[in-house]
Order: C-alpha cells, then sequence, then structure tokens
C-alpha cells in the first residue's frame, strides 16, 4: 500500500466512498494465491460500510473460494462481485449468504449464434494453416477461442512470454494474421452471423465474443450503487492492471473506463437514465469522475 501511496499521493488524500477492482493482477496475482491479505484488508473497508466492488471475467464460485468466504459478518452486505464479463452481479445478506442479483440472460438465438461464430473462426484458421485451436462453449453469454490450447492458464505475469509464443505459433503454423487476424475473423463472423452488438475481447491466449463486458458491470455499479446511494462519480475508485494497450488490443480492464465516469465536462443529455453513457449535446456535465489506477506493467 505505501508503494502505491507513493506513486499515486491523491489516492491518499481523497476518502474515497466507493472502490472496484479487478482481481486477477490487481487484486491478486492469480487465482492461485493465497488472498487472506487481501480479504483482511477488505474486511476493515467493508465494516466502515464502504461499498467494495469486484469485476472479473471469471465466475462467482472461483472468487467466492478465493476471497469471499473469507469475510464473515453482516458487513459482508457492502460487498459485490461483478462476474462473467459484466453477466452477472452478485450481493450478500445480513447472513453473509450469497444472492444473484442480475444476470443477462442469453436467448437460444444468441447462444446459436456465439456457438456458429467460434467454430466458424476455428474452421478458418485451421482450413488456412497447421495448427488446431479450440473453443470453449461453456461460458455464459460468451465462447472462448483458445489460440494456444497447449499453454493452459498461463499467468498474468507471463504475458510478455504468452504474446511472444502465442503470435509465433499462428505464424509459424500458416496463419500469417497472427492474432489480430484471429480477432479480424471473430469481428468479421459476427456480423455475417447477424450478432449485432457482439462484444469481441482478447486476452491473448483467447478470443472471446459475448454479449457483455465488463463495461456493463461498471454501468451496473454506477447505476445501482452510485446513483442509488447518492454516491458521486468523484468519490469512485477503479483499480486495475490492463487498462492500457496489450499486444495491441485493449487490456483486459480498459472497458471498466467508462465516459460517463472518467471524463470531468463531459456532454449528457439532460433525460439521460442511470448508466447512459452520454452521446448528446443537450447539458454540460462539469463534476469530475472517478479515479483510476493501474497496478500493472501495461505491456504494448
Amino acid at each position: 500500500m505505501a508503494n502505491c501511496l507513493d506513486v499515486f499521493p491523491q489516492a491518499s488524500q481523497h476518502p474515497f466512498r466507493l472502490i472496484a477492482f479487478d482481481w486477477d493482477g490487481t487484486a491478486v496475482a492469480d487465482r492461485r494465491a493465497d488472498a487472506a491479505p487481501v480479504a483482511a484488508a477488505l474486511e476493515e473497508l467493508l465494516k466502515l460500510e464502504i461499498p467494495i466492488v469486484i469485476v472479473t471475467g471469471t465466475n462467482f464460485g472461483n472468487i467466492n473460494r478465493q476471497v469471499c468466504s473469507l469475510i464473515t459478518g453482516p458487513h459482508k452486505r457492502h460487498l459485490h462481485v461483478c462476474t462473467n464479463r459484466g453477466s452477472e452481479v452478485y450481493g450478500f445478506g445480513e447472513e453473509g449468504a450469497a444472492m444473484l442479483l442480475y444476470r443477462k440472460e442469453a436467448t437460444p438465438h444468441e447462444n446459436e449464434l456465439l456457438d456458429r461464430i467460434a467454430t466458424a473462426v476455428r474452421q478458418d484458421i485451421e482450413s488456412r494453416s497447421r495448427i488446431s485451436v479450440e473453443v470453449v462453449f461453456d461460458r455464459l453469454n460468451r465462447r472462448k477461442i483458445d489460440l494456444i490450447p497447449e499453454w493452459h492458464d498461463p499467468p498474468k505475469s507471463q504475458i510478455g512470454d504468452l504474446i511472444k509464443k502465442t503470435e509465433a505459433r499462428l505464424r509459424d503454423g500458416g496463419f500469417g494474421g497472427g492474432i489480430h487476424g484471429a480477432f479480424e475473423l471473430t469481428a468479421y463472423y459476427s456480423r455475417r452471423f447477424g450478432l449485432t452488438g457482439a462484444s469481441i475481447t482478447s486476452d491473448v491466449k483467447h478470443i472471446e465474443v459475448g454479449l457483455t463486458d465488463k463495461s456493463d458491470s461498471m454501468r451496473w455499479i454506477s447505476g445501482e450503487l452510485c446513483r442509488k446511494k447518492n454516491i458521486a462519480f468523484a468519490d469512485m475508485l477503479v483499480l486495475g492492471d490492463e487498462f492500457g494497450p496489450v499486444a495491441g488490443f485493449e487490456g483486459s480492464d480498459f472497458r471498466m473506463v467508462l465516459p460517463e465516469l472518467a471524463r470531468p465536462a463531459q456532454a449528457r443529455p439532460a433525460q439521460a437514465t442511470a448508466g447512459e453513457a452520454s452521446s448528446g449535446p443537450a447539458g454540460e456535465d462539469s463534476r469530475p469522475g472517478a479515479t483510476y489506477i493501474s497496478v500493472g506493467p501495461e505491456p504494448n
């Protein structure tokens, strides 16, 4: 903590009323790390009735086992977990029991389109190269196209090596487009099959196509916590480790940066509802935005 405050002294000078943060690579090194020290720090904040929100791409079970289960007491009701890349939100009752507060449910047609897109990308890559890729189908509202199946669960600390090895695997195997080519194929098939508004992201190992992303989590926080609890955006602290570009792609936390949260003097429609991005010329909102701090190396 001392190092963070040395680099970002403003973090020690502002009484933040809500803290949201990414999990892997930000709060802990990975999902195998001992999260007890993090849980202890969070408990002290929760006892002060400060809303704490974990924003993650993984499922609730992983986060619950690693950290939420370590927190007990009535103050746990101030803890929320936004999971599955914006598709779910969990909270906790007075007795500490987990409660599903929100879930985006894909329609059968949307699930069919996600399957078709991921399958088409895999077949396209394999038809023009000597490599095989795998598709992870059992994810809520999204599909994962694994570009380097032989490297299972690479830690974020090795992101630089992961970029090099994934690019080499694709190009040496005859797929000259590399990671960017796989990304563009996913966008192409999303348009071709009619999945409008598809969210396409990459952590280098995977190309993911889905219906939601971390921006949906942040909009839930904005609408359900900030506005309903009368917390100004300027009183929100958001932590991540990949806000900047990674291998030429948006970092995994980039979509946590919403224009309506991050930018002061943002033009905003007078009738804008909770969570809406500003888009119209009416009304200038000069209130300061949330504070975003990165704790990662964020390689280009």
